[in-house]
């Protein structure tokens, strides 16, 4: 009787050995595969994280822009304040100042001249006198930054 007895045992263990072990598998794998399929709530997410067009691509980009628009606001004698995409311009200086490659001071410092720009391109009325000369004076503090952000000593160039 035993020998009936482990030939009955032997066969049925090897299955149970198959199944277990191709059940661990399987569960191995499915974390994987699951990861792999995108949901639709992900990829509407991605699309609300669109740029509007005047976005910049860097900061020597933005004070460049920023640069071109003020200067146009004071040739044609338009108001600043109209300008949603200047006032844009300016929320970004500290995002984009924190992308560049300022040292932390000059970060600092770009983010402080944001500050000041904001409300004197937020204010109504054309940029004339003393105004103009307090912007005029925070985008050459900025295009001193982006010249400090493209020598990696932070040595500003006389001729530039």
């Amino acid at each position: 009787m035993m020998c009936d007895v482990s030939v009955r045992v032997c066969p049925v263990a090897v299955p149970r050995r198959q199944r277990w072990l191709s059940l661990c598998c399987l569960l191995l794998a499915l974390p994987l595969l699951s990861g792999c399929v995108q949901s639709s709530i992900e990829g509407e997410e991605e699309a609300h994280h669109e740029f509007p067009p005047h976005r910049p691509s860097s900061f020597e980009e933005l004070v460049s822009e920023l640069q071109q628009r003020v200067t146009q606001h004071q040739l044609q004698g338009s108001i600043p304040g109209d300008d949603s995409e200047l006032q844009d311009l300016v929320g970004w200086i500290p995002e984009f100042a924190a992308d560049s490659e300022l040292k932390h001071q000059d970060f600092d410092n770009a983010v402080s001249l944001g500050r000041q720009l904001q409300p004197e391109l937020a204010d109504g009325g054309v940029l004339s006198g003393d105004r103009a000369e307090r912007v005029g004076k925070s985008l050459q503090g900025l295009r001193e930054l982006v010249l400090r952000s493209r020598d990696p000593h932070g040595r500003v160039s006389e001729t530039e």
